[in-house]
């Protein structure tokens, strides 16, 4: 709303935030739950919560009925410093859903402050997570986990591509951290991401227990 200057509040803290650190206003917290169900031949979104800026927009089926298609909306578009966000989505059994983003992610500058983002995934039935590219500018200090839990008769795919900067223009960034905040005594672990796939113990022989999603 720019008539009330949050617009243009948000555009400056997310467009000159790149280059200098971020300007003092209030950090986003956001978070976003989706449940997914099979119901008369047809996957819905039967249930959603939401607080702050995060939202999933109006359900798509282009492949028919048995699949729904979703796109999670995060609209100030980055990450900043001090910014948290929090995706949980669970899909039942029989359930097929494809989640996607509308854009990149970016991870801005910080001034100190770490901008966390944790995405956890509950899938009994099958999900496919396939966000746009996630940008890390110079100076981001960004904490991103993700935790997925698999039924037994299960199926996941998803991938996290992250852009060491605009590598195009010439802006890749010199130092930013990528990986789980450090603690009082923790050095940073720099350019690592947090995620793991766990089945139940009963599953199926032959299916991992627990295996590493994303590698470093």
């Amino acid at each position: 709303n720019i008539g009330n200057g949050m617009g243009f509040e948000a555009c400056w803290r997310y467009d000159a935030g790149m280059l200098l650190a971020e300007p003092m206003v209030s950090s986003w917290k956001a978070r976003l739950a989706l449940d997914f169900a099979f119901q008369d031949e047809k996957t819905v979104l039967a249930g959603r919560s939401h607080d702050g800026p995060l939202v999933v927009q109006k359900p798509l089926y282009p492949e028919g009925r048995e699949v729904c298609h979703a796109i999670v909306v995060h609209p100030p578009g980055g990450i900043a410093g001090g910014d948290e966000l929090s995706l949980r989505v669970k899909t039942g059994n029989g359930a097929s859903t494809l989640l996607t983003t509308p854009g990149a992610a970016k991870w801005y500058r910080s001034a100190g402050p770490w901008a966390k983002q944790s995405v956890a995934f509950d899938v009994q039935g099958a999900l496919e997570w396939l966000p746009q590219e996630t940008i890390v500018f110079d100076g981001a200090l960004a904490d991103s986990a993700y935790d997925v839990d698999l039924g037994a008769q299960a199926g996941f795919i998803g991938w996290d591509i992250v852009c060491l900067g605009r590598t195009g223009s010439g802006a890749g960034p010199r130092e930013a951290a990528v990986g789980a905040a450090p603690g009082p005594a923790q050095p940073a672990r720099r350019a690592t991401r947090s995620a793991t796939a766990r089945r139940p113990a009963d599953a199926a022989a032959g299916r991992l227990t627990r295996e590493t999603w994303l590698s470093h």
